[in-house]
């Protein structure tokens, strides 16, 4: 009991320190607070999400093992946030990913908005799931017993990670222009942290959304030589770098 006790609360450090991490990255910095370009605010959005995420498992995670009745409801309800959250971060990462590619000021087409709709779906499943349990529920020790549902939700939500990086891979090819958007180290980042939640006894998702956003910021930083903020157009330093090229 008290190793599934100390289990709990090293993950409720390690959301503590990820809530701290991007509460840093959202106030410490100068570009965020400016967001003088259509991306920098849908950057800052994902930011504000994934920082609101780090609130919710540090919720459910601290209600592990009581009992008491109104325990068990904030867990679940943390637990729907958070995946609603999650569903909200990727559909933003889409539209990220669509005006880096296509500039600030293009439309989404309709056949790209009807990617979206898989995620009106799901988010739908959860708010059902708060009265039925389809997807996911609580034991009376506030235990998390996720349902196959849930999993073809995750599923799903890290299919389309992977179809934004087909996205720059396929712009790259197709209009003969250089985009300077990195893609890999969120979807590396979320990928990594999935995976040693098998292998180890903690919550460690959320980390790897953290780290993806800082990562994704430290690399944004390198395009200022290149790009203007204001207009998103390529500035004198891009040429010198075609004709180093």
């Amino acid at each position: 009991m008290n190793k599934i006790i100390g289990e709990a609360a090293v993950s409720c450090y390690v959301d503590a320190a990820s809530f701290l991490i991007m509460v840093l990255l959202l106030f410490l910095s100068e570009r965020l607070r400016h967001r003088r370009n259509a991306s920098l605010k849908i950057f800052y959005l994902l930011s504000l999400c994934v920082t609101v995420n780090c609130v919710c498992p540090f919720v459910y995670n601290a209600m592990y093992m009581h009992t008491a009745p109104w325990c068990h409801t904030l867990a679940i309800a943390a637990k729907t946030l958070r995946e609603c959250i999650v569903l909200l971060i990727v559909v933003l990462w889409l539209i990220y990913v669509y005006r880096k590619l296509y500039g600030e000021k293009k439309r989404i087409t309709p056949a790209y908005r009807l990617v979206f709709l898989p995620f009106a779906a799901f988010l739908v499943i959860l708010i059902v799931n708060l009265f039925t349990g389809i997807a996911f529920t609580y034991s009376p020790g506030n235990r998390f017993q996720p349902k196959p549902l849930l999993y073809v939700i995750f599923a799903v939500e890290f299919i389309y990670f992977a179809f934004s990086a087909v996205m720059v891979r396929y712009y790259d090819r197709k209009a003969m222009k250089t985009r300077f958007i990195r893609v890999s180290p969120l979807i590396v980042s979320i990928a990594l942290a999935s995976s040693m939640q098998f292998f180890v006894p903690y919550d460690l998702g959320i980390l790897g959304y953290v780290a993806g956003i800082t990562l994704l910021y430290f690399s944004m930083i390198g395009e200022i030589r290149f790009v203007d903020e204001e207009s998103g157009m390529y500035n004198r330093g891009y040429l010198s770098y075609l004709f180093d090229t």
